[in-house]
Order: structure tokens, then C-alpha cells, then sequence
């Protein structure tokens, strides 16, 4: 059987669970965790990926739904593997995407990633 997503969960002072979600590539066995889902700009979406609540703990990014935390995962993915193809026109989550060799030492600034996540979703609201 393959797994191709795992998760971890904590949950917070009011009893709610949290999720986080990472793919493991089954040929590298490389984990990549989830990211934070941004809005398309050409796209509709049917469900509000891009305004999940969220919450980021020790560098990584947990959702209140398990599934959503699993597709931030893919999608992250998505970016990381495109990127590594060398087409960056794809950006499914505001964090950057990263090649194999770069992994876990990546260094990701959540405090502007939310802060730019914020500011789009009140223009949305606009």
C-alpha cells in the first residue's frame, strides 16, 4: 500500500485539531510539507482554498481541515516540481519553490508570507 501523504496534528486552547500534511515522493522518499494556498489569478475556485484558517507552528503550516492540509501539500509539491523544470510560471502557494538539494534548509519568512496573505484577502473583500 503507498502512502503518499501523512500528517501531524495538535490541537489548540479551545479543543480545536490542527493539520499539517507532507507528500513523500516515492522515488526520492524527499517530504515536502504543506504550503499556504494562494487564490489564482486566472482561476475560480470552488471551494476558498486561498482563506483557510491557518496556523504556522515551528515552521510548518497546519489547517483546520486534514484535507485541505493535504492538498497545500500536493500543491506545494506541484510548485517544487515545476520549479524544477524550470518553468516558475505556476505559484499554487506564496511560499518560493525549492529544488531537491535545498529541502529542509530553506529558510521561509511566515511572518511576511501572512502579512502578504492578509492584505490580498481584504482586497478581495473590497
Amino acid at each position: 500500500r503507498c502512502k503518499m501523504f501523512e500528517w501531524a496534528s495538535f490541537k489548540d486552547g479551545d479543543g480545536h485539531s490542527w493539520y499539517n500534511a507532507w507528500y513523500t515522493s516515492a522515488l526520492t522518499k524527499e517530504k515536502i510539507h504543506s504550503g499556504i494556498l494562494r487564490l489564482p489569478d486566472d482561476d475560480v475556485l470552488l471551494r476558498p482554498f486561498h482563506s483557510a484558517d491557518i496556523q504556522v507552528v515551528n515552521g510548518k503550516v497546519f489547517y483546520k481541515e486534514i484535507n485541505l492540509a493535504a492538498e497545500a501539500a500536493a500543491a506545494r509539491a506541484i510548485d517544487c516540481y515545476v520549479h524544477r523544470e524550470e518553468n516558475p510560471n505556476t505559484s499554487l502557494c506564496f511560499e518560493d519553490p525549492y529544488k531537491r538539494e535545498e529541502g529542509e534548509s530553506q529558510v521561509i519568512d511566515y511572518e511576511t508570507i501572512l502579512a502578504q496573505r492578509e492584505y490580498r484577502l481584504q482586497k478581495m473583500d473590497r
